[in-house]
């Protein structure tokens, strides 16, 4: 069956999701021949040439709200290496960047740190703001004044408002779906103390900026405690919204491979 379902692909039949499944699973001969198959239609509609943007990464702020059970990014604010950063420390780092080349600014951040975290809403209050996304609307739009670098960030999730904002001084946005099992929000799961992540909230960003037209990177993690059908379960979710999803993300502590691929939606 698999051989038939790879003949189709070829003729240029789209797959049913139970048929999409169903490759998914094929082992040994099977499975050689379905990368056969996936490369020779790579070959076909796309060619060998990879692209990409060299990018400055900016961690705006590691404060978090959410506690996920696998990060290695977040901090709270007594920790070490606890850090908000500075319009001029941003700026630093983004010339040197495009000194060294950089094209693009990709920021980094933690999911509204300023609801639990009255360090946080002090910073912000200085600067006249009340969240943490809108210093992330002032950081991307002074480095795109500034140093002429686009912006693309991953600020968590996002309401049809902010996306709207983000759009204006973003080439790009990106919030990854993670999974779409609830079952990781349960007291054993990762995502227990997490309350951004919460599959059906992500799901509305991406459908938003698919509704927006915004280029925007999604996809899901691997290694964070999910099943082989959670999995699947993402993908075929994530193939019926607005926005193609782009990357496959390992958590910090899983030891498979990332294969990220670049798609302007």
């Amino acid at each position: 069956m698999v051989r038939t379902l790879l003949r189709d692909c070829l003729q240029g039949k789209m797959l049913t999701e139970e048929e999409a499944v169903r490759l998914a699973s094929a082992q040994g001969e099977e499975f050689a021949a379905l990368l056969a198959a996936a490369a020779e239609l790579r070959n076909r509609h796309k060619g060998k040439i990879i692209t990409f943007s060299p990018k400055v990464f900016i961690p705006l702020t590691n404060l978090c709200r959410d506690f996920c059970g696998y990060c290695t990014f977040r901090r709270a604010p007594e920790e070490a290496g606890a850090k908000t950063l500075t319009l001029g420390e941003v700026l630093q780092v983004v010339r040197r960047g495009k000194q060294l080349g950089c094209t693009e600014v990709l920021f980094s951040l933690g999911d509204r740190p300023e609801a639990i975290y009255p360090e946080m809403r002090a910073f912000l209050t200085q600067l006249g703001l009340r969240r943490t996304l809108d210093y992330l609307f002032l950081a991307c739009r002074v480095v795109l004044e500034e140093t002429g670098l686009l912006p693309h960030s991953n600020p968590g999730l996002m309401g049809r408002k902010d996306l709207e904002c983000l759009k204006e001084v973003n080439a790009s946005l990106g919030l990854m779906l993670e999974n779409v099992s609830e079952r990781l929000l349960l007291p054993s799961g990762p995502h227990f103390l997490a309350p951004d992540k919460k599959p059906g909230l992500r799901l509305r960003t991406v459908e938003e900026a698919g509704k927006l037209r915004i280029p925007f990177t999604t996809g899901i993690l691997i290694g964070i405690g999910e099943t082989w059908e959670e999995k699947k379960s993402s993908f075929r979710i994530l193939g019926r919204s607005r926005i193609f999803p782009c990357m496959t993300n390992p958590s910090p502590r899983s030891r498979r491979c990332s294969k990220p691929l670049r798609s302007r939606a």
